[in-house]
């Protein structure tokens, strides 16, 4: 809870709210702030899980003295869990996730002037 904004110390800005005030209640956390023991605030619970594969491949070819040819291939899977729960099978999922694919080409030419 924001306690005094304009205090010099960033940790005195901010109180934080003990345990004795946070309730879980069907995947919401009711907050009580004035301590009488009913809930004033209900937020979402930010419990999350994301996993990322992202993995790039290049190539580079010279086919003649200073020209270069790139080929660029990057695949990019991404997940999310909404509930934080931590499993056996989340690796796998990982790879399961739709990806999205980029190929790129680079051709550099050397100009002897």
């Amino acid at each position: 809870e924001a306690s005094n904004v304009r205090a010099t110390s960033y940790q005195d800005r901010f109180a934080a709210f003990s345990r004795a005030q946070i309730a879980e209640n069907m995947g919401q956390l009711d907050i009580d702030v004035d301590n009488d023991g009913t809930g004033d605030i209900s937020v979402p619970k930010p419990d999350f899980q994301v996993g990322a594969l992202i993995s790039n491949l290049v190539y580079r070819w010279e086919f003649l003295p200073g020209s270069n040819l790139y080929v660029i291939w990057s695949q990019a899977r991404h997940g999310a869990k909404p509930d934080g729960a931590i499993g056996s099978s989340d690796l796998a999922n990982v790879f399961t996730n739709p990806s999205v694919h980029v190929v790129m080409l680079k051709l550099s030419y050397w100009w002897n002037l």
